[in-house]
């Protein structure tokens, strides 16, 4: 079963946006065209795989056929992905990220380089402690980020701090059946909550938010068809009130 089509209408049932979906024989996306309210097309993406079944390459269209911006992925024999490249539409790299994965030092590190190749920001990710290093284009050490997970593996705790260990900011993480809260501590204080509630296919059914008072800041809530994909868009500012809501339309192949 392979979504072909997503209609998402406003409140008003006026179209919101329109994306069709194109495959190739092993259920691969190649293309998804997106739509005005019309049906007309405004713009699409193709996607090109490799021989693993690995995306090399996205590409955004006009409706001209003129090439907006692409990216390009490449894969190592794990087929882990180890670069990205972002072009613009002339060709020059806007943006470009490689990944060295040192299995025998148990890290790995996030390079991203400018159009010429050099290093401006580096990140080195330690699996045994949990750890971040980050380094600003001088190879200098700025930053640190330091996890911290329970017996079920589940992130509790995110520490940031400076080069010299002072703290900067603090996520904490809580687990009540299918809620999880976030708490954002900011010296030493609670700034703002989450609590995220999920169904039992770890669907995402409401979240709210709230400022150091309690009070809601926002919150929002998806429903899904029996194949987990959205069907539905709902929130508000005010905690229960709802002021909008988005409807998903979705249309299946019979493979």
């Amino acid at each position: 079963m392979k979504l072909v089509s997503e209609i998402i209408k406003d409140q008003k049932g006026e179209i919101f946006s329109w994306d069709e979906f194109f495959y190739n024989e092993i259920g691969k996306v190649i293309r998804q065209v997106f739509k005005d309210d019309k049906g007309n097309r405004k713009f699409y993406k193709t996607f090109d795989y490799d021989e693993q079944g690995n995306c090399i390459k996205i590409t955004e269209f006009s409706d001209d056929n003129e090439i907006q911006v692409s990216f390009e992925y490449s894969y190592d024999n794990n087929n882990n992905q180890i670069k990205t490249i972002e072009r613009t539409a002339e060709g020059n790299i806007y943006d470009w990220t490689e990944i060295v994965i040192e299995s025998d030092t148990n890290l790995k590190v996030w390079l991203a380089k400018d159009e010429n190749g050099n290093i401006i920001h580096k990140t080195i990710e330690n699996s045994l402690d949990h750890s971040q290093k980050r380094f600003n284009d001088k190879d200098q050490l700025y930053e640190i980020h330091l996890a911290k997970f329970d017996q079920a593996n589940r992130l509790v705790q995110k520490l940031i701090t400076d080069e010299k260990g002072n703290e900067k900011e603090k996520h904490l993480y809580e687990y009540q059946g299918q809620k999880e809260v976030w708490n954002f501590i900011l010296n030493g204080s609670t700034i703002k909550t989450e609590e995220s509630v999920y169904d039992n296919n770890k669907n995402l059914i409401h979240r709210i938010r709230k400022d150091s008072n309690g009070k809601c800041l926002e919150w929002y809530g998806f429903e899904y068809d029996k194949w987990n994909n959205k069907t539905k868009y709902f929130g508000g500012l005010e905690e229960g009130k709802q002021i909008g809501f988005k409807t998903f339309e979705l249309t299946y192949d019979n493979d």
